[in-house]
């Protein structure tokens, strides 16, 4: 314990040094100071797609550890939350769908007094204009003529859809100790990524919008059948003004937490953590009302399992949540949160978060939730009782970060947290049989927390813009987790020109073969090149 203590005050003295000199390379290169928007990249979805019931299926197309950022285009750069709110405007890229005329036509300079109405209005609307006729042509002989009638707009021309489009192919290389699976394995795999919004501009669905995204992927080493599926299809209405109900399969999330949400048990995995892995959505109804302009309640129901609607009970999994979140634009703008919530098979639980925005770079957060154990009604199928901590008794889990906004719209930023729920002594060391029950169990919806220690620390930076030209982004994380005695790197260069991008991600695992944070991989490597369109 005392080596560790002394390493880990040596590597926080290296992360505080590290803050300070990435900070500093990043404004030297970029050479201005931008918005706060800029700290927001990418930071709320969920959980891991494709943990397959029965855990193993998962695995035949791994996700990277967390810490890496080329996830595809899925829109990304705010919280959804907002997106919830406004689905139409942040789910995808802005895109212009209209043109607006000039409102004045050009005049050339005359010795009339500029502020006078003939020089105040249009062209065509001047005394002048209406009384002389065109050159060349009689003025006794001048007819009205009416302005041509303007085409009456048809039925498709009262939709707009909204799409993005990216073609990725990746190689991945890893070690696992996951038993079952070979200690080393190398895939092949060729995504492609859909992300379509289809907005109804009549009347009566002014502001509506089916939003639907479609994977195609296939993994060519080993040979693996094409898998088609939908990752999120919704329907978004909001027919009432205030009100947003979306009906369908979807990811909601929200709170400050880089490396999780502690108040969001249902989605409780950050982008960051999941970085190229895709949330699983839930089937779910959530309404959003704003009931006041700084104040806004979120409700909804789910499906807290990706089982069939006629799954037996086990797999079965209910959850109901409720949200009040207050954001002030004062000199300090804040966000402020209490949520309370669920469900068949998780404790009823409630929390807090809180983010500050203390200058035009610096932010601050915190999140907070408390439960009487983590997981009820748990199956045995799922592991068997004692799996762990604080099973029947109150808990917490919460955490506290700060970031710092790059004017080149990266971010630097550091996070400590706390898990009273995490494995007991004795499932840890059972964890290479108990892991693919526990990824079964997260697809099933049974309550199993995101991270399986007591502490972690982590520090993380991405760094965008470099050159040359430009088109280098750097992503790195350090995490260190207790009492696992863990230490993660991970990092991912990419390099961008026009609609393609290269990248490669890599991620390192150094402790004990104890440690929980081994699984689901000890090394991971991923070469991979993207197209967008």
């Amino acid at each position: 314990m005392k080596r560790w203590l002394s390493k880990w005050g040596a590597w926080a003295s290296g992360m505080v040094a590290c803050l300070v000199t990435c900070a500093t390379v990043e404004e030297a290169l970029a050479g201005n100071i931008e918005p706060p928007g800029a700290r927001e990249w990418g930071r709320k979805t969920a959980h891991a797609q494709g943990l397959a019931a029965g855990g193993m299926k998962a695995l035949a197309s791994p996700p990277p550890p967390f810490g890496l950022a080329s996830a595809p285009p899925i829109p990304t750069g705010t919280r959804l939350s907002e997106a919830f709110a406004r689905p139409a405007v942040t789910l995808l890229p802005a895109v212009s769908s209209f043109h607006v005329a000039p409102l004045f036509a050009a005049v050339a300079p005359s010795d009339e007094d500029p502020s006078s109405d003939a020089a105040m209005l249009p062209a065509e609307a001047t005394p002048s204009a209406e009384a002389t006729p065109p050159e060349g042509q009689d003025p006794d002989a001048a007819v009205d003529e009416s302005p041509p009638a303007e085409d009456t707009p048809g039925f498709l021309d009262h939709f707009e859809l909204r799409h993005s489009n990216t073609l990725e192919l990746r190689y991945d290389h890893f070690e696992t100790p996951i038993l079952g699976l070979k200690p080393k394995q190398n895939l092949g795999s060729v995504w492609l990524f859909s992300n379509e919004t289809l907005i109804c501009n009549f009347e009566v669905c002014n502001g509506s919008s089916l939003i639907f995204r479609p994977r195609l992927t296939w993994q060519f080493e080993p040979n693996v059948d094409p898998d088609f599926y939908f990752h999120e299809l919704y329907l978004s209405v909001s027919a009432i003004p205030r009100v947003v109900v979306a009906v369908g399969s979807q990811v909601q999330g929200w709170g400050p937490g880089i490396f999780y949400s502690p108040t969001n048990r249902i989605f409780p995995e950050t982008l960051f953590t999941t970085a190229q892995r895709e949330p699983i959505r839930r089937r779910m109804v959530a309404v959003n009302v704003e009931l006041l302009p700084e104040m806004t309640l979120f409700v909804m129901g789910a499906r807290a399992d990706d089982s069939d609607w006629g799954a037996e009970e086990p797999l079965r999994s209910y959850f109901a949540s409720s949200r009040l979140e207050y954001q002030s634009q004062g000199e300090f703008p804040f966000t402020l949160g209490a949520v309370a919530g669920g469900g068949e098979r998780f404790q009823p639980h409630g929390g807090l978060y809180f983010e500050i925005l203390l200058s035009d770079a610096w932010t601050v957060g915190t999140e907070f939730s408390t439960s009487k154990g983590y997981s009820r009604k748990r199956d045995l199928n799922f592991g068997p009782p004692g799996l762990f901590l604080h099973e029947d008794a109150w808990g917490y889990d919460g955490l506290i970060n700060v970031r710092y906004g790059l004017s080149s719209g990266g971010e630097i930023g550091a996070e400590v947290g706390v898990n009273e729920f995490a494995l007991s002594g004795s499932a840890q060391e059972q964890l290479p049989t108990l892991y693919p029950l526990l990824l079964a169990g997260t697809s099933a919806g049974i309550g199993i927390h995101p991270f399986l220690d007591k502490r972690y620390a982590l520090v993380h930076g991405r760094f965008p813009d470099l050159p040359p030209g430009k088109r280098v982004t750097l992503s790195t994380s350090l995490m260190y987790t207790n009492p696992s005695d863990s230490l993660i790197a991970a990092g991912e260069l990419s390099f961008s020109y026009d609609s393609f991008k290269g990248f490669v991600s890599l991620a390192l695992n150094f402790g004990p073969e104890s440690s929980v944070q081994r699984f689901p991989f000890e090394r991971f490597v991923r070469v991979g090149l993207s197209f967008t369109h």
